[in-house]
């Protein structure tokens, strides 16, 4: 019986002693920890007053990768200026898609959240009009807007000044300055130049590629939305013609069966006119600028082509008005929004007579003679397509050279 109790007597008094020595060591290392992170403060305020010490360069690397606290998100202004820095140097990579090898770049080197301004000054034969269409492309990508544009005429000089800004913005948060220098020779007198442009493709792919085997620059405005639009698109740009948006729009009379499908109407809202515009855009990729397909009603309402052209001028597409109706606004308010622009002077086959065509495109290089430039449109028709290869020589004769429609916009 002794025995027993001194036995169990002892297995109690080393169960008390266990749970002291725990608690003993708990307290030890509370206190410890209090300790340890008093003098990691400590030492942690002294790294990042002398972070270039190795210990404590270690230190704040290895602090940041197990908890580095989430970032502060940007105000407006900052977000702003890393648009514009991070646009600026997209801009430096895409000046040779511009022509320009050799400039003098200067400006935009900035720390401050002030509008970034940027100054390129270039003497190569790069029109300001075809930088334009590259920077506003650039824009779009970079989810980016134009506030606006400005061109100067110097004596020795152009300028073509832009405003842009991201998406979001109120304001412009980066200038861009093009300086094109002018030589001071005087200028060669220009030859006499004209641009055919060749509407309603999309529908027919074999009159279309009859179309193609003719060896001169043309433009095509193709009809969005058909079976063969992208495919024509994509031959034409590849044959390095012009690609343009035929673009339906309400003419005063005509039965609803013989409106293309989405055609553009003078009551729709501007969400509307612009999704379908959108939508036409989409589906002809190529495409560098628009004419209107019919539209004699739309082109004389000027809310609708207010909400068109300042949409083309966004996106750094021109504009012809091809005149289906004398009280036409689209080229006046084109040229007044600052919308490169220009306008038809002859339907060439508005009859399908091959004589009464070639007729048309004498009168056509008579305007072209007077005015030094002309624009002539005409339809994909075979007799159309065999009276312009008949009128080459006669266009060589004259000395009339046949040019893209971009190079005659205004």
């Amino acid at each position: 019986m002794g025995k027993r109790k001194k036995g169990h007597f002892q297995k109690k008094r080393w169960r008390y002693l266990r749970t002291w020595v725990i608690v003993f060591l708990g307290l030890l290392c509370l206190l410890l920890g209090i300790f340890t992170y008093r003098h990691q403060r400590k030492f942690f305020d002294q790294c990042t007053k002398n972070s270039k010490h190795t210990v404590c360069s270690l230190y704040i690397r290895l602090k940041g990768f197990i908890s580095s606290p989430p970032p502060t998100p940007l105000n407006e202004q900052e977000s702003d200026f890393v648009w514009s820095k991070e646009f600026d140097s997209v801009l430096q990579k895409s000046l040779p898609a511009m022509g320009l090898s050799e400039v003098n770049l200067s400006g935009a080197v900035t720390e401050s959240l002030c509008p970034i301004k940027r100054h390129i000054e270039f003497t190569s034969v790069s029109s300001l009009a075809g930088i334009r269409q590259v920077v506003f492309r650039l824009v779009q990508e970079h989810e980016g807007k134009v506030f606006g544009t400005q061109e100067e005429v110097l004596p020795q000089a152009e300028k073509l000044i832009i405003h842009l800004g991201r998406a979001e913005a109120q304001s412009c948060s980066y200038i861009l300055v093009f300086k094109k220098k002018l030589f001071a020779a005087s200028k060669p007198k220009q030859m006499p130049v004209v641009a055919l442009v060749i509407d309603d493709l999309g529908y027919n792919l074999s009159r279309a590629r009859s179309l193609f085997k003719l060896n001169v620059p043309l433009t095509v405005s193709i009809l969005p939305h058909h079976k063969f639009s992208r495919q024509v698109a994509l031959e034409a740009h590849q044959k390095s013609w012009e690609v343009i948006l035929h673009l339906p729009m309400e003419p005063h009379q005509c039965e609803p069966k013989y409106l293309e499908k989405n055609t553009l109407l003078t009551q729709m809202s501007k969400e509307e006119i612009l999704e379908i515009l959108d939508s036409d855009l989409q589906d002809i990729p190529w495409a560098v600028g628009v004419n209107n397909h019919m539209g004699s009603l739309m082109l004389e309402d000027e809310r609708s082509m207010y909400i068109i052209l300042e949409e083309l001028k966004t996106r750094g597409l021109y504009f012809l008005d091809s005149r289906t109706t004398q009280k036409s606004v689209g080229y006046r308010l084109a040229q007044k929004m600052g919308v490169p622009s220009a306008y038809r002077h002859v339907f060439l086959d508005n009859k399908k007579d091959l004589n009464y065509i070639e007729g048309q495109i004498d009168l056509l290089i008579e305007k072209t003679l007077e005015q030094g430039e002309a624009i002539g449109i005409g339809h994909l028709h075979p007799k159309t397509i065999k009276a312009i290869k008949r009128a080459v020589p006669k266009f060589e004769e004259k000395g009339i050279t046949l040019v893209t429609l971009s190079k005659v916009m205004e």
